[in-house]
Parts: C-alpha cells; structure tokens; sequence
C-alpha cells in the first residue's frame, strides 16, 4: 500500500491528528455517550425491555413510557463507570430473550437464535471499537463480559508462568498467581489485590525452591543468602553471566520493594495502583518467576 493510499476513506483525525495517548484511560464522556448512542438509535425498539432489565440486574430505576430512551442517557451519563460496564455484559445477555420473546409474540417457528447471535455479534464488536477509539482499557470477550485490557505480551507471560508452575509441588505457588488474574478481571479491577498475590507468589515460589522457614520473608539479604550461590554454580564458567545475573537480581530486589507498598500498611486507607503499574509489576513479578525456576531446573 503506498503513502498516498494509507489514509483512503478514514477520518481526517485519524490520519492527521494521532498524539502519542499514553496509557488507556478508564473512562470518558464520549465513551458513554456512543454507548447511549447505539442504544437509543440502534436499539431504540428495545428500549423499554433494556430498561427492565438494567432495573431487575442493577437496581437502576427507568420511567417506562416515552421518556425511556432519555432515562438511559441520563444512565449512561451518570451511572459509576463499573455499573456502565455491567450493563455491556447485562445489554449483550438480554438479546437472547428478547429476540425469543419477538418470535413467540409474532406467532413464527423460526428459530430466533441467528437475530440474537447477530445483535449480540454486532454489539459486542461496537462497545470494542468504541474501547479502542476512545482508547478506554476494556475490552468485551465473546460472551460478553468486559476485561481490563492488557496487551498480547502480557498474556504470553502469563500463560509461559502458569506453564512453568505446573509441577504439584508448586500447586501453592501457581493458585496465588493466578489469583491476581482473578483480580484484574473484577470490576473495577482489583490491582491491589493482584500486586499483592503476585507478590506472595514470588515469596511462596523463593522459600520452596531454596528450602527456607515459611515463616520468613522475601527480603534483600535472604534473597543474595539464598540465591546467589545458586546463580554462582548455574553460571560459574561464565564470568559475564554471573555479573549480569547478580545486577539482576538487586533489579528484582528493587522490584519486590516497589511491589510490597500495595501488601502491607494501607490497612487504613488501601490504595489500589493504576492499572498500568499494576501491570508492570505484575510482569516483572511473572519474570522474576521464570528466572527462579531455570536457576532451580
């Protein structure tokens, strides 16, 4: 494709005015309003059922007559963004029985599946674009349930970890690890408690690979007691290695002291990081995991 034809039948502000954006925000007034937007134009004979159900699964209380499609701006508007994000997973669920429901009200046999399938498919795919324009860090899965993004790397990572945790003996280690996924998939995301356990995952991983007391900590001394005679017989006819090992480590410690300001000490006023650092550390800890057990293998 030349130069010239990159930018054929896009938006002039998709080919003129792209800014570095930074890290996906989690919200925005435009996200909302296209949500609203797709519902009352495309969905508009669906309005009044849609509301009955945001009400039943959410509590939200609609006018059920002609005002129903303002109702839902002002919900989209105004709802915490947690509870927008439910109704995404509430709206895609709702197509089956409303789709059902129009093929028995209309007296048909056919089957009302494909219409719903469609509906669903076509929503889903619009509530992606919009996170992706908006460069909102959600993304819908196919059946409908929304996910703090993460990119493709992130996941490699974390499939290449579990894979890694897949001995019995490290049962432990593997649960608390993949309880922080577990963490990041609440909404809103619980990055706190998913630094936390990746956390105490490393911690668990270190005691059971160099046989130290359960009742102690990962700490700065312990780690260069226990770890680097380890790197010394793993790499010992490499000088090299064993330097660069050595600086890797105090990276790692570094990052252990990063990551243990969301573990303890917040009992009063917890602080969950950013999703971006959570990540990030998170990934480092995934590391740090993986270099662990090639030092043990």
């Amino acid at each position: 494709m030349s130069e010239e034809s990159k930018g054929q039948g896009n938006l002039f502000s998709e080919v003129y005015l792209q800014v570095e954006k930074g890290p996906p925000a989690s919200d925005s007034p435009n996200f909302r309003e296209r949500l609203y937007a797709y519902v009352a134009h495309e969905l508009g004979e669906m309005d009044y059922s849609l509301c009955k159900a945001l009400h039943r699964e959410l509590g939200q209380r609609f006018p059920f007559s002609h005002r129903s499609t303002e109702a839902l701006q002002e919900f989209f508007s105004g709802a915490a963004i947690e509870v927008v994000l439910d109704a995404v997973t509430i709206i895609f669920r709702e197509f089956e029985p409303i789709c059902r429901a129009r093929a028995v009200g209309d007296y048909t046999s056919h089957d009302w599946r494909p219409a719903a399938n469609l509906e669903m498919s076509k929503w889903r795919n619009f509530v992606n674009k919009v996170f992706q324009k908006e460069h909102i860090g959600y993304f819908v899965d196919e059946l409908g349930g929304v996910h703090p993004l993460v990119d493709e790397e992130f996941q490699r990572s974390k499939q290449a970890t579990i894979a890694g945790l897949s001995h019995p003996d490290l049962e432990h280690v593997r649960d608390l690890y993949e309880s922080a996924f577990e963490q990041l998939d609440q909404h809103p995301p619980g990055t706190r408690e998913a630094v936390a356990n990746v956390y105490s995952s490393v911690e668990a991983l270190f005691k059971t690979l160099t046989n130290s007391n359960p009742k102690s900590n990962l700490n700065a001394q312990a780690a260069r007691q226990k770890l680097v005679p380890g790197i010394e017989q793993k790499y010992g006819s490499d000088p090299v290695a064993v330097a660069a090992a050595k600086e890797q480590l105090e990276s790692y410690l570094k990052w252990a002291q990063a990551a243990h300001n969301y573990r303890h000490g917040q009992q009063r006023a917890p602080i969950n990081p950013p999703i971006e650092i959570a990540v990030g550390l998170i990934s480092m800890g995934s590391s740090f995991i993986r270099w662990l057990l090639s030092l043990y293998d």
